[in-house]
């Protein structure tokens, strides 16, 4: 359904949010944070979701990972 003015889609987002589960978007909001570390460490589209998938447990990208990435050409 198309919003005509800002304030409709103000609206609309809220009732969204409020309909949804505050662990979901915890959940999304660490995910989100996952991919803001990659790219601050200078990986690209690929690499960073790579590095993401591999470090699901972690608040940001390792080293490791950020060594492994690097091993490969042309990955970064």
């Amino acid at each position: 359904m198309p919003k005509k003015t800002f304030d409709d889609i103000k609206h609309c987002v809220q009732e969204q949010l409020d309909a949804c589960p505050a662990d979901v978007i915890q959940q999304f909001i660490n995910h989100s944070w996952h991919f803001v570390s990659a790219y601050w460490l200078g990986l690209t589209d690929k690499a960073a979701e790579w590095a993401v998938q591999k470090q699901r447990q972690h608040r940001q990208v390792s080293q490791h990972a950020m060594m492994s990435i690097e091993a490969v050409p042309g990955s970064v």
